[in-house]
């Protein structure tokens, strides 16, 4: 479903995200990848899901999905008590995010980020010179 989004799949693979939680992450990635408005409310939902694996999932289907509506999600995501999501949520502010991920990713960078500093920072940059790229 990933490699071949197609929105007829959407509701299979909603359905499937209930009923088969061992393929949730990359059910996410499908969702996100699909395009279709149906995904974006469960995104939304994962992307604040307790579980780091799942929350960060939903901010790379969130990416693929390209929304300009998930970008206040994906921004509040950066403050999120785990690298992982803050990478995944960078990532994808960096393929779709405009000025107000540029203005979050500025700060981003510009944090204390112990404890994987260099990755987060490096992440956050280069998503932060994607949005600058587009915004020529």
């Amino acid at each position: 479903a990933f490699l071949r989004p197609d929105p007829a799949c959407v509701p299979e693979l909603l359905d499937g995200f209930a009923r088969y939680p061992e393929h949730r992450v990359a059910t996410l990635f499908a969702l996100g990848n699909s395009g279709d408005e149906r995904a974006l409310d469960p995104l939304l939902a994962a992307l604040r899901d307790s579980d780091a694996e799942i929350a960060g999932a939903a901010a790379s289907g969130l990416g693929f999905f390209g929304d300009s509506k998930a970008e206040p999600a994906l921004i509040d995501a950066l403050d999120r008590d785990s690298s992982w999501v803050q990478i995944h949520a960078a990532r994808a502010l960096g393929k779709m995010g405009g000025a107000a991920a540029r203005g979050a990713l500025e700060q981003f960078v510009k944090r204390d980020l112990s404890g994987g500093a260099l990755s987060l920072r490096e992440v956050a940059q280069r998503a932060l010179d994607d949005i600058r790229a587009r915004e020529r």
